[in-house]
């Protein structure tokens, strides 16, 4: 399990997210998520 296939499931929930799978989600928990992965690189 890289990191690439792990940041590619991760922006993949994000655009989910984004595209309104959840009508209340403004991406707001994919940017802390994509946050954190930055952080660890």
């Amino acid at each position: 399990y890289t990191s690439r296939e792990y940041y590619g499931s991760v922006s993949i929930m994000i655009n989910k997210e984004r595209d309104g799978d959840n009508p209340f989600g403004d991406g707001q928990s994919g940017k802390k998520i994509i946050k954190i992965l930055e952080e660890r690189l």
